[in-house]
């Protein structure tokens, strides 16, 4: 968990409002009491990690409250925080408690949130864990220290003979703990320690999965703005790349092959779909973690710039520049076609419009704009409604072709300036449905005869209604497939070269002049 659960209590709306404004935009979920009886209800139902207490409350002082969140089972565990101007005169009547800190009145916001920060710390599982878990294990402790110990045991009767002035503690240790008896014990109990280090390292795990489900660059992004440490791994084809996360700051393990200040050969090494991640705290902060920090932004974008099938955004929206654009894109290294894209973002420029103006292709810049999107760089707003074409509906097609005939070019391109409101997404054809789909299109274009088994599994997933996108399928020659293709679900099938008339067709309301398109 990153985020935790905050109640505060206090009558003062200065204080409640103060609190929220520090902490929004955090992960942290808080909720607000006014008065004691109020708070220990609401503690009840929300179990908190984190209790805000101010000692004068309207009904009740703030140790009465607190000692009552405190004897509650649902609620023992919640860290408990003295909110007073005055902590000397009341420290005495909370001699009984466990009280994390006093905030003292009156409080900066800053204040707030270092101390939600040292809470969130403490939460982190520590070594505790072990010896919690240890306990839970205590069966198999007890049985394996028997099994080595119970032959010298049974010895304890003859051994008192000589046990002489000698102090009885000393002389069974010495008895009972050789170095034989303690190189056994040390085998025996061995495994258990292991299996209890193992349910610790669960306990901390915050994800693992797939790359081709959560990239990279997302993973950075939230492994950042955890609280705590945390260490975040890549396995791929490509090897394994570690990252340490502390504070916000994301640094490469010292034993990794590719420097801290190659942010692109670190997006390289972890590139794949097939690749694996596992993300998990950490109790201590590691010796690797002495070096520079890595630039996480240009760590994501480096990422980013790996993969060409990100969600476009809708060419009839504009594009604005976030908060802190500035700051944030000062040591940014930008490719020609970022640079340009930046540059002719101004609020009121579409995404259309910005397509249009850029010399490269409309795959490419739209690709450029996802990408400045994905980072929080630029955002988009919808212009009214009455701004866009009579009739246009935003549509984003997928084109799965290898090109060897030039035919996505044309297309993206002829698209771009006849269709304005349509966005074109070029994708390998390796991949799979769900990876084609994930953009979320409203039509696939794809080249049935380079790609027929991925034609017809598009085809089945329309036929089956897994998707709302319409599949068009694009033959290099005439032939006998056309009509299996259109058996299979296929909105139409086009012959190569493809006239634009017979695309206008095929996608359903997409107009353009007859003209022939290669």
């Amino acid at each position: 968990m990153t985020g935790l659960r905050i109640l505060v209590i206090d009558d003062s709306l200065t204080i409640r409002k103060l609190v929220e404004i520090a902490l929004r935009g955090t992960e942290h979920v808080v909720d607000y009491a006014a008065s004691g009886a109020a708070g220990i209800a609401r503690a009840s139902e929300l179990a908190p990690d984190l209790v805000l207490c101010d000692f004068v409350l309207p009904d009740r002082r703030g140790d009465e409250v607190c000692r009552v969140i405190a004897a509650d089972p649902r609620t023992a565990k919640a860290a408990i925080v003295v909110m007073t101007g005055k902590q000397d005169r009341v420290r005495v009547h909370f001699a009984d408690l466990t009280i994390v800190d006093y905030l003292a009145k009156p409080f900066a916001p800053e204040a707030i949130v270092a101390l939600v920060a040292k809470v969130a710390q403490r939460r982190v599982p520590t070594f505790a864990a072990t010896r919690e878990t240890a306990l839970a294990l205590a069966t198999s402790f007890r049985a394996s220290l028997y099994e080595v110990l119970c032959e010298r045991l049974a010895r304890i009767p003859a051994w008192s003979n000589e046990l002489g002035a000698e102090t009885p503690a000393t002389f069974f240790a010495r008895k009972l703990f050789t170095e034989p008896v303690l190189a056994e014990l040390f085998e025996a109990l061995l495994p258990i320690y292991q299996q209890t280090r193992s349910r610790v390292r669960d306990r901390n795990l915050v994800a693992e999965g797939s790359l081709g489900a959560l990239r990279p660059a997302r993973l950075i992004e939230l492994a950042t703005r955890m609280l705590g440490t945390s260490e975040l791994t890549f396995q791929t084809d490509r090897g394994t790349t570690v990252f340490f996360i502390t504070g916000g700051r994301l640094y490469a393990a010292a034993h990794g092959s590719v420097p801290a200040t190659d942010p692109a050969g670190l997006a390289e090494a972890m590139r794949g779909h097939d690749g694996h991640f596992t993300w998990r705290r950490l109790e201590l902060v590691p010796a690797e973690m002495c070096g520079a920090p890595v630039h996480v932004l240009q760590l994501q974008l480096e990422c980013l710039r790996l993969y060409d099938d990100l969600p476009v955004v809708a060419p009839h929206q504009a594009l604005v520049r976030c908060a802190g654009f500035s700051d944030r894109i000062r040591d940014l290294a930008l490719s020609p076609e970022e640079q340009r894209v930046v540059t002719l973002i101004d609020g009121v420029s579409t995404v259309g419009d910005v397509v249009r103006r850029v010399t490269s292709t409309p795959a490419a810049t739209q690709q450029a704009i996802a990408r400045l999107v994905e980072l929080g760089l630029v955002r988009h707003r919808a212009l009214d409604r009455g701004s866009e074409p009579d009739g246009a509906a935003a549509q984003l097609i997928v084109v799965v072709d290898p090109d060897e005939s030039g035919f996505r070019t044309p297309l993206a391109r002829h698209l771009a300036v006849a269709v304005p409101h349509a966005g074109v997404v070029a994708i390998d054809g390796s991949h799979d449905v769900t990876t084609v789909l994930n953009p979320r299109p409203t039509t696939v274009v794809v080249n049935a005869t380079a790609h027929a088994g991925l034609a017809r599994a598009l085809a089945q997933a329309a036929t089956a209604r897994t998707t709302t996108a319409r599949v068009i399928a694009v033959l290099d020659d005439d032939g006998p497939d056309e009509t299996a293709l259109r058996a299979a679900g296929c909105a139409a099938v086009l012959i190569k070269p493809v006239l634009v008339h017979d695309l206008r067709v095929a996608l359903a309301g997409v107009s353009a002049s007859d003209q022939p398109l290669v």
